[in-house]
Order: structure tokens, then C-alpha cells, then sequence
């Protein structure tokens, strides 16, 4: 026999059926071998079973009423399994309760499964989280808090490691029978296994027995009387101080008691204080990004700093990882998951979000997440969203969404393909709780193109690393390399796509009369574009002209910014472009596309250009003029600019208050 089910009766005929038909549920499940054992503790009342069942039912009917004690351990001694479930007669266990019991319990002594609190005031959670519920296995809170188990109901117990001392003292006063077994089980070095899945509903009504403050404590004293005589782990000195303690206050409020026992209350006020902070964590999953560690672009930056940086205990972030491999892993204190993703082209982004929506909701589910957020970093799965929003709102859990920028204006994209994406972002914004706003024009464009669905938006702007940890060795290795001279070259970073507006910064730089260098760093050798635009130009034949590839090293990186005598800015479909911010972290002299979206960031710290025929053209002949002390004087404004309103550390913090906020859904 695997599990043998057993539950006191007290003038409880009206509960046996709905029992049965539930353990029923589960034999069919487990297709483990289940037993059921009655107790009948009101000798004046028959026990009437209905249907038929598939399991061994037994009735045991005592002489006389013997209290809930005697009356499981006259179950346990008629008990064949080799686990036991003590149940009373009105709790309720979900379909898959024993099968997921025996699927965690291993080779521990005692499981405890998560369940529900239903009381006249309502529902809740016994253990809010995950951090909380593994407080069961520090055993210590037992003894110096209280008990942390609420009923055997949501426990499965190996009948072996059932002490025999607990079947042979009887407790006279029914309420501490359950904590007199856990103790005699810390007593004997048993260990507790936790089973996170929603598997009990625990009753609490007025007429339980430990509805009763005296009554639990007479309880609780007797059971410190008969812990006496077996006991040496455990301290049942600091057990009874820790019993009467909180008695005491209970009966005359905190202050008195407080004084007398300053130990006991200091940790218990850490323990209310850490079961607070376990109850408010928020799990913020993010999906979008092609993961972390960065390796990649601006997203990827994003995730990267914004978990590095976390301040708040009271976050956990999880992050999908595009991976041919499915483990998890450790990265700046987040849980990155990873999601496989066949190789079917353009849609492979989208067929990415979608499977890891997919994840993180079955995540959710097993792991009996109660709050949290997942951020979705740009506008690719409008048509599918709708579905996973309403299923996230069932175990209210919010959806954030990114939209980055004019994804659908971008020249790389054909007119269906085009179509797909403002079709996507409209739907996104229509079913997100939340949009984030990299960029104020991007916010300001979601209200007045979306305004019939009152979309609720905040602008929190992408971030820079201010700090200088340039790399002047590897720079000059570099330089040398590429005939390249500190301050003799204006500096291009970004990819080589048309909305980047390349084409009109390589012209006008080839135009002016200019003897500096024009450096390129981008990964151009498989584009298309860069054949188009050679072809056209001619670029090739201009030593000024220098691309240098792709620079994955953030030092030398930020060593090519900084010996630059000015960066170029092409950009005008995204919101706050990483590169900018990093521009005008470390180059002095900044050139940028006159667009909203640049404006915004560079404020008077910058010099704007238009497409115009010559507009940059001269601009590079004229900026060429300024005497240094009005560079460095520009430089350090687009420093302060940076440091100010876009440094990782106010980033940081403003998504983390954005993501502790509450908000109904």
C-alpha cells in the first residue's frame, strides 16, 4: 500500500462523500495503491458511506469520544501505507494532491504542499512564495515563532519516521497534537522537503479548536510538559518562553511582554519583517531581449544593467534567453531561462516571444505565483497578445510592454512585412496594462495615435555608463592598426541599416573639404546596402573613409569614443538610441540627425543637422573652427546631461519603483 488516507469523523456525514470523490480523483491520477480510513470519534452517529470507490475504505469506530490525538494515532495503527495523510473532515485537496506529494517528497521524512487559508474574511495564500515556504526546512522557526505547518492536511509523512513516543503519550487537550508531532520529528533529525504547488484548502471558521487563544495555549502547555521528558535537540526551555510569550501578548498586548522578553521579540520582529518582504516580492519577467550576459545590442544592455544594478530585495527578475538549450542559469542574481527557437527566418523574433510567454506562464503556474509582472521589450506579437494578457490576469500577474521605436517605418522591412508591425504595435497598446517609453516624442506619439484606448504610459529613458573605463593601451594597438590618429576622426557606431541614414552622412563627409578620417564601426560585410552605397559612391577609393567593423570590447570601445574629435548621429526611427548616450558619455563633440527623438537627449549639449543637400556638409567644415575650450565646454554638458537624467543608477531605480508600485488590474 503507497498512501493511507486518514480522517477523524465528528458528526461529519455530510462531508464524507465530496472526501471520497476527491480521493477518487487522485487514485485515478496517482495510480498509486490508496487506502481511506474513517475514524468515527461520535459513537452516537453512524458512518454512512454513499457510492462504491475503486479503494479500500475502512471504519473505525471508537467506543467513546477520544479527542483528535487517539483518534489519529487508533487510523495510524490500522494504517498499511508506507506514507501517511492525515486529513480532517472538511479539508479539501486538489485532483493531483498525492501524486504530486509522492513526486516531491524523495527521500525526506515529511512534505509540505502550499494550500489555501478560506476564512469568513476570505482567501489567501498559507505560503505567499517560494522564499517563505522554504522557511519550513529552517526548523529553528519551529521553536522560536511558532508553528509554521497550519494543519497535517497539506502534509504527506512517512509512516516510519512517525515518532513512537507521539503515539504513545495521547495529548488530553485537543489543538497541539500536529506541532507535538512536528517537534518530536525536528527532535529526531527528520527532514522536511516543500512542495510548492497549491494542493489544500484549510477551513477556519469559528468553530475550530484553535479558534480557542486558551485552549491552544492549555494545548500547547501540555504538549511542552510531555516534550520534556523526550527532548534533547530541541530547547524546550526557549519553546515554552516562545509559547507563553506570544500568549501574552495576545492577552495583554505587546509592550509588557515585549520587555520582558527582548530576545524573543527582536527575532521575531526580523521574522515578521523578512515574511513581509517575502510576501511583497515581485517577479518581473522579461522577454524581448535576446538575453544575458549582453552580447548583443541595446536591449540586451538594457536587461543587463538593469539586473547588475538591482537595489530592491524585493524583485527577483527572470529573463528569457535565446538559447539551442533549455537550463537554467544564474546572471546577476536573475533567473535566466532559455527558450529554444527553430530557425524560420524573419519570424523567428516573433515565434521567440510567443515560446517564452509560453514559459514564463507555465512557470507561473508550477511555481504558484501570486503577483508579478512580465516586460515585453518591443512590438512583435500584437496579433497574439490578447490570449496571454487574460491568462496572466488569472493569477494576477501584469503585462508590461516596450515599444521601442518605428519598427514599422524601418527600410529594411517590405510593405506587408511593414503592415504586420503597425498592426502589432497597435494591438500590443491596445492589450497592454502598461506601456514604458524610452523616449518622451515615442510617449507622446502612443497617446495621440492610440488616444481611442487610453493607453497608461510612463516615460523611463534608456541608460549610459558614465564611468570611464577606457582602455588607451588596446586603443593605441587599434589605431595603429587602422592608420587611425587621436582626435582625427569623426566616429559613426551603429548598425548599417537606411534609417540610420548612412548614405547622407557618407556623402556630405566625402563632400567637405575635411582632412580627418570618418571611422565606421558596424558589422557591414554581409550588407547589401554597402554595395549599393559603394557602387553609388565610391567610397572605397576615399582612405578617409574607414569601416572597422564591429567592436564587441566595451573598453577600446569607449577608448574609440572618447579620441574622437566628433561622433555622427543618423538615427530617426528609434526612441533613445544606446549609442547617443554612450556619445555623449565620453565624445566631447557630438553631430546629431535633427529629429525629436535626438533633440530630447542631447538637448544644447549637441549641434543638429538636417538631410538637406550640404546641410552636414558644411557643418563639417564649420565645427572645425571651434577653439577646444567651447568643445570641452559642450563636452562636459553632454556629460552632466547624461549623468543626470540618463546614468544606469536613476534608470535603475525609477523601473524599480515603476515595478513595486501596486496597481489593480
Amino acid at each position: 500500500m503507497d498512501v493511507s488516507v486518514i480522517i477523524p469523523i465528528y458528526k461529519g456525514n455530510g462531508y464524507i462523500e465530496s472526501l471520497l470523490n476527491k480521493i477518487e480523483k487522485n487514485y485515478q491520477e496517482s495510480q498509486k495503491e490508496i487506502e481511506v480510513i474513517f475514524v468515527n470519534d461520535y459513537p452516537d452517529e453512524e458512518i454512512i458511506l454513499g457510492s462504491q470507490h475503486d479503494f479500500p475504505i475502512r471504519i473505525i469506530n471508537n467506543e467513546m469520544n477520544q479527542g483528535i490525538h487517539q483518534t489519529r494515532i487508533n487510523g495510524l495503527k490500522k494504517a498499511l501505507g508506507k506514507y501517511i495523510l492525515f486529513l480532517d473532515q472538511d479539508d479539501e485537496i486538489s485532483d493531483f494532491f498525492i501524486k504530486s506529494q509522492l513526486e516531491h517528497i524523495g527521500d525526506a521524512d515529511l512534505c509540505i504542499a502550499n494550500g489555501i487559508m478560506e476564512s469568513e474574511n476570505g482567501k489567501c495564500l498559507i505560503y505567499k512564495n517560494r522564499c517563505s515556504q522554504n522557511y519550513l526546512k529552517k526548523q529553528i522557526g519551529f521553536i522560536k515563532v511558532r508553528d509554521l505547518i497550519v494543519s497535517p492536511g497539506h502534509c504527506l509523512i512517512k509512516r516510519t519516521s512517525i515518532p513512537e513516543y507521539w503515539t504513545k503519550h495521547v495529548m488530553s487537550v485537543n489543538s497541539a497534537d500536529d506541532y507535538f508531532l512536528w517537534l518530536l520529528m525536528i527532535e529526531n533529525k527528520c527532514q522536511f522537503n516543500v512542495n510548492y504547488d497549491v494542493l489544500y484548502t484549510h477551513k477556519y471558521t469559528g468553530e475550530n479548536v484553535s479558534g480557542s487563544i486558551d485552549q491552544v495555549h492549555k494545548s500547547n502547555m501540555e504538549m511542552v510538559d510531555l516534550l520534556k521528558e523526550y527532548c534533547h535537540n530541541v530547547n524546550v526551555d526557549l519553546l515554552k518562553r516562545t509559547i507563553t510569550y506570544k500568549y501574552d501578548m495576545k492577552k495583554q498586548g505587546k509592550l509588557v511582554p515585549s520587555i520582558k522578553n527582548i530576545d524573543l521579540f527582536l527575532y521575531n520582529t526580523i521574522y515578521q519583517l523578512l515574511w513581509k518582504g517575502m510576501e511583497n516580492m515581485k517577479n518581473v519577467f522579461i522577454i524581448g531581449s535576446k538575453g544575458i550576459p549582453a552580447n548583443y545590442g541595446g536591449f540586451e544592455t538594457f536587461v543587463e544593467y538593469l539586473t547588475k544594478y538591482k537595489v530592491s530585495d524585493d524583485i527577483k527578475y527572470h529573463v528569457a534567453c535565446l538559447s539551442d538549450h533549455e537550463e537554467e542559469f544564474e546572471h546577476n542574481q536573475a533567473r535566466c531561462f532559455k527558450v529554444q527557437v527553430p530557425n524560420i527566418g524573419p519570424a523567428k523574433a516573433v515565434y521567440y516571444d510567443i515560446a517564452a510567454l509560453k514559459a514564463v506562464y507555465q512557470y507561473v503556474v508550477d511555481h504558484n505565483i501570486e503577483e508579478g509582472i512580465v516586460y515585453i521589450l518591443a512590438c512583435r506579437i500584437g496579433p497574439f497578445l490578447k490570449k496571454y494578457v487574460k491568462m496572466f490576469h488569472t493569477k494576477n500577474i501584469q503585462v508590461f510592454v516596450n515599444p521601442d521605436g518605428h519598427e514599422f517605418k524601418r527600410a529594411k522591412w517590405n510593405w506587408f512585412i511593414r503592415q504586420y508591425w503597425k498592426l502589432s504595435e497597435r494591438l500590443m497598446i491596445k492589450n497592454a496594462d502598461y506601456v514604458v517609453c524610452d523616449s518622451q516624442n515615442i510617449e507622446k506619439y502612443i497617446q495621440e495615435d492610440y488616444k481611442k484606448y487610453q493607453p497608461q504610459t510612463t516615460f523611463i529613458a534608456y541608460g549610459a555608463d558614465v564611468v570611464d573605463n577606457s582602455d588607451e593601451e588596446k586603443f593605441e594597438v587599434w589605431a595603429k592598426e587602422h592608420e587611425i590618429s587621436k582626435n582625427e576622426y569623426y566616429l559613426i557606431v551603429g548598425r548599417f541599416v537606411p534609417e540610420n541614414n548612412y548614405e547622407t552622412m557618407i556623402r556630405e563627409f566625402m563632400n567637405s573639404n575635411t582632412k580627418k578620417d570618418l571611422v565606421i564601426v558596424t558589422g557591414y560585410q554581409e550588407s547589401k546596402l554597402y554595395h549599393i552605397l559603394n557602387n553609388k559612391y565610391h567610397f572605397e577609393n576615399d582612405q578617409r573613409v574607414k569601416f572597422v567593423g564591429t567592436i564587441y570590447d566595451d573598453a577600446l570601445l569607449k577608448s574609440v569614443r572618447k579620441n574622437a574629435f566628433a561622433y555622427l548621429h543618423g538615427h530617426e526611427v528609434g526612441g533613445t538610441n544606446p549609442s547617443l548616450l554612450e556619445a555623449l558619455g565620453s565624445t566631447s563633440l557630438n553631430l546629431l540627425l535633427n529629429v525629436g527623438f535626438n533633440q530630447e537627449v542631447g538637448l544644447d549639449s549637441c549641434i543638429y543637422w538636417g538631410k538637406e543637400k550640404n546641410n552636414l556638409k558644411h557643418l563639417i567644415e564649420h565645427v572645425e573652427t571651434f577653439d577646444q575650450d567651447y568643445i570641452d565646454t559642450l563636452g562636459k554638458a553632454a556629460k552632466d546631461r547624461v549623468k543626470n537624467a540618463y546614468s544606469w543608477t536613476k534608470i535603475v531605480s525609477d523601473y524599480e519603483s515603476l515595478f513595486l508600485r501596486k496597481k489593480d488590474l
